[in-house]
């Protein structure tokens, strides 16, 4: 099933770039953009770009899952409901861009 953006949609994309900002941003619908970053992936961003910053007190190259939960714990307290993870998604070998919150969660899994 394609997932659907719509106006009130909170998204969360994962941030694939070389070199990262942090694992992702969270849109929301108002436009203002929050950076999730963790202990491994935390360099400095220039200032008014994002409204908010988080770090995620661990390293996810060390404690996997411990930072995935953390992330989900994250991404529920921001009210994701979308996240846009075309990598994710043709690994497990599913079209589109977008998928839900709890496809993306069951996928870190």
């Amino acid at each position: 099933m394609e997932v659907q953006i719509k106006e009130d949609t909170v998204l969360f994309s994962v941030d694939y770039r070389s070199p990262p900002s942090g694992v992702g941003t969270i849109e929301k619908p108002n436009g203002d953009l929050i950076l999730v970053q963790e202990e491994g992936c935390n360099p400095p961003v220039r200032d008014g770009i994002f409204k908010e910053i988080i770090n995620i007190p661990i390293d996810m190259s060390e404690d996997y899952e411990e930072g995935r939960d953390a992330l989900e714990i994250v991404l529920k307290e921001h009210s994701v409901s979308v996240v846009h993870d075309t990598e994710t998604l043709a690994n497990l070998g599913l079209p589109g861009n977008y998928m839900t919150l709890e496809e993306f969660i069951k996928a870190l899994r």
